[in-house]
């Protein structure tokens, strides 16, 4: 594929001169334009209007970076696209699974891509100095859910709505409940922990908590050896995401037992799952990711780290 250098070999002018030549600047006399363009259909040269746009900051990249593109990340996901229409401005989205080195990577990526901002659901705890390097390089992050102390994070009421959704099952009878999250070092994760504590101590009844890692593998044979230690299935799951609700979806068919499902998810229309025992219990994924965009925006336009609100 001819780049601007072989047409600037071919028509015997420097690089500048076709880059003037290709963003119609009138510093060109005719007869360089002609000689260019010839050289140009000679070669079938296409210029990259898009690297060129954005070298010139007339498109703006925004760097979305999420676990997995299912569930509530999708929506933030959703919520962005939506922000952003009608917009001179597009997503870049990537997931890591969870892992600590893949999200060290596709920050790099990104960077590199040229972004003007990043939002980021962290699963890197001590990554604190990546992140003040891409700030220092002027691309701002925008936490969602996980935060760390001293960046900006925009977060659920997820203890409030654990402990609206404990208390309402501890009313039924003081059933078996089982809480199940991912580590306790993400604020999310804590602040289901403490919702759901709270709720436990207020109404009494049966109940346990377990925490996994955020890994379906690692989660659903950690979950399966949790329900094998104490010998039965709960009554009821509170789960955190979607993962954990679905291992122990599979849990409860491995043992051919029936569990009621509660999980965390974002803006699906449904509150019933596709079994009559799974709940999806909604939260605002959408407008999350619209907020997520516009305090990127805001910080762009301003040339700006965000400000911690």
């Amino acid at each position: 594929m001819a780049t601007i250098k072989d047409v600037a070999r071919r028509a015997n002018v420097a690089i500048s001169t076709v880059s003037n030549v290709l963003n119609n600047k009138n510093t060109v006399s005719r007869e360089i334009v002609e000689r260019v363009r010839q050289a140009m259909d000679e070669l079938n040269y296409r210029p990259n209007l898009f690297a060129s746009s954005l070298r010139a900051e007339r498109i703006c990249l925004i760097g979305v970076v999420v676990p997995r593109l299912e569930g509530v990340y999708a929506q933030i996901v959703t919520g962005m696209m939506e922000e952003l229409d009608g917009k001179n401005a597009h997503i870049i989205v990537k997931k890591t699974d969870d892992f600590k080195n893949i999200q060290a990577s596709v920050l790099e990526e990104l960077a590199g891509l040229g972004v003007r901002g990043i939002a980021l659901v962290n699963c890197d705890q001590a990554g604190t100095e990546q992140f003040d390097q891409l700030q220092r390089t002027g691309i701002p992050l925008i936490f969602i859910e996980r935060g760390i102390e001293g960046y900006v994070c925009l977060e659920f009421e997820n203890r409030q709505i654990v402990y609206d959704l404990t208390k309402k099952l501890l009313k039924k009878d003081r059933p078996d409940i089982v809480l199940a999250t991912g580590p306790l070092e993400f604020n999310s994760e804590f602040d289901w922990a403490k919702g759901y504590e709270e709720a436990v101590r207020e109404f009494g009844g049966e109940s346990d908590r377990v925490s996994v890692p955020l890994n379906k593998q690692q989660s659903f044979y950690e979950l399966l050896r949790f329900v094998e230690d104490r010998g039965r299935l709960p009554q009821y799951v509170i789960a955190s995401n979607h993962m954990i609700g679905a291992a122990f979806r599979e849990i409860a068919a491995i043992l051919g037992q029936s569990v009621g499902i509660y999980e965390l998810t974002g803006d699906d229309w449904q509150t019933l799952g596709d079994r009559a025992d799974y709940m999806r219990i909604h939260r605002g994924a959408l407008e999350c990711g619209r907020r997520a965009t516009q305090l990127l925006l805001k910080s762009i336009a301003e040339k700006s780290i965000p400000t911690i609100c």
